[in-house]
């Protein structure tokens, strides 16, 4: 009899979890399990596959939500910049650069630029946009960013606010449609009965010995070696002191 790897499910994120399993119901479906008489157990797995769908949504809206906050300390950077540079050549006082500071900082001070980081989201949007475009129609501020290398800045400024108008557009049209669903409880329960059909596929290579279990629990331990060797990994980073949580999910193999 060949052993099912057992994997520590629990350690997958939620962004994992739906995908592994998935990838575990595909392959258990390639290999005819009516013949294999795991037509039954694999239709309890298959059951859950409706619930996961549910977390999979959930976890996009999650992690959009964790873009828009990255999104949003990106901009928020980019304005900084453009006050931090103006106050610096400001404080130089060189003849060659604070008459353009000084059109600068009166640009940001009619629009209190200081004041939009602080702002909500749909506030903060707006503020940049009406400021990016006031500086747009006015040649003198155009010509004055130039002049102190600022006119970079706020094109990605602009570049970023847009940006975050777009994921904040989404996420607002996702929660709308998202189900708010108990991921520990669906996994767990999911679990359960994918162990069990794996219980199922080590006992029928005793029960049936005429029939070739081999090829399907060569190809399921392929996928849980790859995921267990990922997980282990990606614990060994976390002892060392790496901050795991901020890395991407686990890349699906190919195949």
């Amino acid at each position: 009899m060949k052993a099912i790897e057992k994997l520590d499910y629990e350690k997958l994120w939620n962004s994992e979890h739906p995908l592994v399993y998935n990838r575990l119901v595909t392959i258990a479906d390639k290999h005819d399990p009516a013949a294999l008489h795991l037509g039954g157990p694999l239709a309890r797995v298959k059951a859950h596959l409706p619930l996961l769908v549910k977390i999979e949504a959930q976890e996009r809206g999650s992690l959009l939500s964790k873009k828009l906050e990255e999104t949003d300390k990106q901009r928020d950077n980019f304005v900084w910049s453009i006050i931090g540079m103006t106050r610096a050549y400001l404080t130089a006082n060189l003849p060659a650069t604070y008459d353009n500071a000084l059109k600068v900082k009166s640009w940001l001070d009619k629009h209190d630029a200081s004041s939009i980081p602080a702002a909500n989201y749909t506030s903060e949007t707006e503020r940049i946009n009406d400021m990016l475009t006031d500086a747009e129609r006015n040649t003198d501020i155009q010509a004055a960013l130039a002049a102190l290398n600022l006119a970079d800045i706020a094109i990605q400024l602009r570049t970023k606010n847009q940006e975050f108008d777009t994921l904040f557009m989404q996420r607002k049209a996702d929660q709308a449609t998202i189900e708010t669903v108990d991921a520990k409880a669906i996994r767990a329960n999911a679990d359960k009965d994918l162990r069990r059909f794996f219980t199922f596929v080590e006992l029928y290579q005793v029960e049936y010995p005429e029939l070739d279990y081999e090829p399907l629990v060569k190809e399921l331990n392929t996928l849980l070696s790859y995921y267990k060797a990922q997980l282990a990994a990606r614990a060994a980073r976390r002892a060392k002191g790496a901050k795991v949580e901020e890395e991407p999910p686990i890349a699906e193999p190919e195949g």
